[in-house]
């Protein structure tokens, strides 16, 4: 593919999930603009900008046709689009510009969580089963996503936390199964076609969604390698899964990332699909910005998903206070990818208020990953006054 020097690139990002591949991009030379979910307010508008991106101006922010002045106004000739509850904009573009992301049928495989569960028993693919009533232990879904209304799922343990009537809601109850690992396989879709990036294991991020003591999944949350045996059964089921995908929605260009639970019993059970990367705490893909507009254009997936390693390291780091400055200089010496999540608040770099706002006490973790976590980094952490590593994942390589 011949990608032209300097494309004009518009990205609507659900949280901040395409950080990492807005950074490539404009590395690249790329013109990059970024419209997201977050609030414009607390948006991370000084560390984009330090790298490259720009977010759209407030006063074209929040309506869609000052957006497409915007479009306009700014020769926007490419338009990532990784934001599953404005399903409309793929026929709104799609013929005007290069158009990258999802579809309405895309948006279907996040957003209509019900019919997805359901469509899982008629390919072969084992689900946490339904209830007919809310008995705990279970976790409660929407059955169609509403943004910014019914858009989140709860975890009841006891009968007590659900003793209130759930009525007003169009919702199902799922049962909670204990003692399972949590399965999270990365992948990409392009065009039809489909490669997985990775697997791996979280720990405790089922903590965070404790019915009315909801906290950001970084705090509770750990990182673990699965067996060989467990990747291929994830494996196995997710290419099920991502054959159903590609046959249900074959314009669409796409990462996303598939939930999933392994029992006690050594059964794969289907949670749930995002059609979009992590939301706010963005992995590298670890190509540079050309490469994946190759993957989109041409797709090709593989380019992606063979470049991300199954061995990467991870760490995640808590400040001690919300507003604790964040090292950053560290990564610079050590040759470690920068983490997303930050802004430059105060003339140093700290956690974003676009991360802060997601927890009551304001601090939240911050995700590191990259190829190598060396020795010396993790020193420089662990001796740090105003930060504690929280988990550090370092696979063999």
């Amino acid at each position: 593919m011949t990608v032209p020097r300097i494309k004009n690139i518009l990205c609507f990002d659900y949280g901040m999930c395409n950080f990492h591949n807005l950074v490539s991009l404009a590395n690249d030379g790329h013109k990059v603009w970024v419209r997201s979910t977050v609030t414009y307010g607390a948006s991370p508008h000084a560390y984009y900008e330090s790298l490259g991106i720009k977010f759209i101006p407030e006063s074209d922010y929040y309506k869609d046709s000052l957006i497409h002045c915007f479009i306009r106004d700014n020769n926007i000739d490419t338009i990532l689009h990784t934001i599953p509850t404005l399903s409309h904009f793929y026929d709104q573009y799609k013929h005007r510009v290069d158009f990258y992301g999802l579809s309405k049928k895309a948006c279907e495989l996040e957003m209509n969580k019900r019919w997805l569960h359901d469509s899982m028993e008629d390919i072969g693919v084992k689900t946490a089963p339904i209830l007919d009533h809310p008995l705990a232990p279970f976790v409660l879904k929407p059955n169609i996503v509403v943004a910014g209304d019914f858009d989140y799922c709860s975890l009841y343990l006891t009968q007590e936390e659900a003793n209130y009537t759930f009525d007003h809601l169009d919702c199902f109850f799922e049962e909670y199964i204990p003692d399972c690992i949590e399965t999270n396989t990365a992948y990409c879709m392009s065009q039809g076609k489909w490669s997985i990036m990775h697997n791996q294991q979280i720990i405790g991020e089922d903590v965070a969604k404790l019915a009315g003591k909801f906290t950001h999944w970084t705090k509770t949350s750990s990182f673990a390698e699965l067996t060989e045996d467990q990747v291929t059964l994830c494996e196995e089921n997710a290419a099920k899964i991502l054959d159903f995908f590609a046959d249900h929605c074959d314009e669409s260009c796409y990462v996303g990332q598939i939930t999933g639970l392994i029992t006690p019993e050594g059964e794969w059970l289907y949670i749930e699909n995002n059609v979009r990367p992590e939301q706010t705490n963005s992995l590298p893909y670890f190509i540079s910005g050309n490469q994946f507009l190759e993957a989109m254009e041409e797709g090709k997936p593989e380019i992606i998903g063979d470049a991300f390693p199954n061995n990467a390291h991870k760490m995640i780091v808590i400040p001690k206070q919300a507003n604790a400055k964040y090292p950053f200089h560290l990564h610079k010496k050590h040759g470690v990818a920068i983490p997303c999540g930050l802004d430059i608040v105060q003339g140093a770099h700290r956690v974003s208020y676009a991360m802060r706002e997601r927890t009551d006490d304001g601090i939240v973790g911050i995700i590191i990953c990259d190829k190598i976590i060396s020795d010396g980094f993790v020193r420089e952490w662990n001796d740090h006054p105003e930060w504690i590593i929280s988990d550090l994942h370092r696979p063999p390589l």
